[in-house]
């Protein structure tokens, strides 16, 4: 709507127009981006027939510019021209400086734990939007790991005219001196070459990394021996597992999430599934498959229910045969983050070796929980909850031998179960959990406060 000239508000919404030109400008009058990539992102100004679709192509230009992450602002305005009803657009661009650093404490993608990094970005690398980003994390599970990364948004030009190009390509480099899981440490060296699409529902890769692995002893049991003044002794079956390969592998990775908060939702539904094939090349040859969905319904408007699980199954496929061979122990499930917190306090979770811990080649997990927000301003304000909850979960391993029907493990006596109360609080690196747990096995009750930061949670 437009005021007319005698102060009445005129609906213009449905006025024909077409854009006769775009002009883009930039201040201090040059800038690092191509000109003509700027234009491709706003060239749905040009396909609008009246002044509705003009201001949707403009509002929509806009937002891809901005979430590019260069431009303090990104400025659109329309000009009259000698045509009548054929306004001229200009865009002007106000550049963020191209070299950026920042150092602060982020989750680690490896272990699930908050690290210290440390980063170095060059932006706008050759106009297009481009970014070179170095970065060093330091960390308890992780002793250190180097990652270059190039990436490239707007990748695929659109097949319509008049419609931005879309996607998103990813190339990384990393080496990692060594991650801590359960009974081994490993370090690598790859590189992976990532395409995301504009929605980031989907995402495809090819890895190839060179992978080494070295048992690590078991904490509890490396106390009583130092007490003992005994070497540890560790379990055949880390010694045999803990051994270099070379993987080469392709991913597909699928996410939908219609939640109202990322940390702590309290209504929608989130539900990713992914699939990797490796085998193309190196050493490791095995499907593995992971999916999860957990969903959320308010009851009042500070009370909600969550309900949510997660599955997973690695099947070797050495020698083109499905359990072919044993898969390796760095390749198969183990619990972190969140979804270790809550089944804490079990002796052992799926297959053990003396006190060493296997991981599975299948597992479940399965959640129910009922989450309040206290009437107390500052917690309310800042999303603090208070929760309480039950899980039940199991993990196995598979051979030839047994095939799929090895899968009826999970469901036998071994499947481990808890319960527990605590808050919940959304923070910069993901969702932090403080929680008491008990664990349902018959045991006297021993329950436990543990904390921890995860992206991924029930």
């Amino acid at each position: 709507r437009v005021m007319s000239a005698r102060g009445m508000q005129v609906d213009v919404s449905d006025v024909p127009v077409a854009v006769s030109s775009l002009r883009v400008e930039f201040n201090g009058g040059s800038g690092y981006t191509n000109e003509s990539f700027a234009r491709g992102l706003m060239s749905g100004i040009f396909a609008a027939k009246d002044f509705s679709g003009l201001t949707e192509a403009i509002r929509q230009g806009e937002k891809d510019l901005t979430g590019l992450g260069l431009y303090r602002t990104v400025d659109i305005n329309l000009r009259r021209s000698s045509k009548r009803l054929c306004p001229e657009v200009i865009l002007k661009l106000d550049e963020k400086r191209r070299p950026f650093m920042k150092a602060g404490i982020s989750l680690s993608s490896e272990t699930a734990e908050p690290t210290l990094e440390v980063a170095g970005t060059m932006r706008n690398l050759f106009g297009n939007a481009e970014s070179l980003n170095a970065q060093v994390n330091f960390g308890n599970k992780e002793t250190g790991s180097v990652k270059l990364t190039f990436q490239k948004p707007k990748i695929f030009d659109s097949p319509k005219r008049f419609e931005a190009p879309y996607g998103t390509f990813t190339s990384t480099m990393s080496y990692s001196g060594g991650v801590k899981c359960a009974s081994f440490l490993e370090s690598h060296l790859g590189m992976l070459f990532k395409v995301t699409s504009e929605s980031t529902r989907h995402q495809a890769l090819y890895s190839v990394t060179w992978r080494d692995t070295k048992p690590l002893p078991n904490p509890e049991d490396s106390k009583k021996r130092r007490k003992k003044k005994k070497k540890k002794l560790l379990s055949n079956s880390v010694l045999a597992a803990c051994k270099p390969s070379l993987k080469s592998a392709v991913q597909y990775t699928f996410t939908n999430n219609t939640t109202d908060s990322t940390w702590v939702p309290t209504r929608g539904v989130y539900s990713r599934f992914f699939a990797e094939l490796a085998g193309l090349g190196g050493d490791v040859s095995h499907v593995k498959m992971e999916a999860t969905s957990r969903g959320y319904v308010p009851l009042t408007p500070h009370l909600s229910v969550g309900l949510g699980g997660f599955a997973g199954l690695l099947v070797s496929t050495e020698g083109f045969k499905l359990f072919g061979g044993e898969t390796y122990l760095n390749d198969r499930f183990f619990l972190k983050g969140v979804r270790d917190l809550r089944m804490r306090g079990f002796k052992e979770f799926g297959p053990m070796d003396e006190a060493d811990a296997l991981g599975g080649d299948a597992y479940f997990t399965l959640g129910a929980h009922v989450s309040y927000s206290p009437p107390i301003p500052i917690l309310r304000n800042n999303g603090l909850r208070l929760h309480a909850f039950a899980n039940c979960g199991n993990m196995c391993l598979l051979n030839e031998e047994s095939g799929f029907g090895g899968l009826s493990k999970l469901w036998g006596n071994d499947v481990r179960t808890s319960a527990g109360f605590g808050m919940v609080a959304p923070t910069p690196c993901g969702r932090f959990e403080l929680n008491c747990i008990q664990s349902i096995d018959g045991k006297p009750l021993h329950m436990q406060l543990l904390w921890a930061i995860d992206t991924d949670f029930i």
